[in-house]
């Protein structure tokens, strides 16, 4: 349980970042143009999901104890 969480909360949380980065900075969209978009896109969304997951896992996992 703790290893999915930390690998969650890492991994969701770089996804996150670089998706972010890739659509809201001016060198990400440079960078990711028009058709190229959807890796920082899905990054994106694809972090905030893991995110989702490691913090409702920790939360179930606080609850039982």
């Amino acid at each position: 349980m703790k290893l999915f969480l930390s690998i969650s909360s890492v991994l969701g949380l770089a996804l996150f970042l670089f998706g972010y980065w890739g659509k809201h900075s001016v060198a990400g969209k440079k960078r990711f143009d028009e058709m190229a978009g959807i890796i920082p896109e899905f990054s994106y969304w694809l972090g905030i999901g893991l995110l989702a997951a490691g913090l409702l896992t920790s939360a179930i996992w606080l609850i039982r104890k």
